[in-house]
């Protein structure tokens, strides 16, 4: 009886591993890496950086301004088309927001064209930014011929000591 028991206590566990239902350790969680043949990195100045933020967040409240003015010119336009509006105080006030909801969609509009193009000329510079000169002096390599040099492992071509 003593052989049975220990057996009988880990047989469900035993079934449940050979269904594939096995308990599953939660601190560790399978990863398959997969190696990117390369990455391609900027310096960017604390300047740039603070400059990218600002007209992103710029940018991003022109569009919902713009959108939100958008959505009510349209709303008060199709009111004024549909609706027969007697008094000509409601009249004024309806068109009066359509022309601030038009004339509001138009600015945030530009605004935020504008701020697309600045924060995309930002980009741009940081990307184009000059590489110094790289190898010995008066054997100076252009940024162009280096991506032609052929890659060497790391570790070889050293001096020995």
């Amino acid at each position: 009886m003593l052989f049975v028991m220990p057996i009988l206590c880990t047989l469900p566990r035993r079934l449940l591993g050979i269904l594939g239902m096995a308990e599953k350790n939660e601190e560790r969680i399978p990863v398959r890496r997969h190696r990117l043949p390369g990455v391609e990195t900027y310096e960017v100045m604390t300047e740039e950086l603070d400059s990218l933020e600002q007209e992103s967040m710029r940018v991003g409240e022109d569009f919902s301004f713009g959108a939100v003015s958008l959505a009510v010119a349209i709303s008060f336009l199709i009111t004024l088309l549909t609706v027969k509006i007697e008094s000509s105080t409601k009249l004024s006030i309806f068109f009066a927001i359509l022309i601030c909801g038009s004339v509001f969609t138009l600015y945030f509009g530009i605004r935020w064209r504008r701020g697309r193009c600045l924060r995309k000329t930002t980009i741009q510079r940081i990307r184009e930014r000059a590489i110094g000169p790289l190898g010995e002096e008066g054997k100076e390599i252009k940024p162009m011929e280096l991506a032609e040099l052929p890659a060497e492992e790391a570790g070889k071509n050293e001096p020995e000591q």
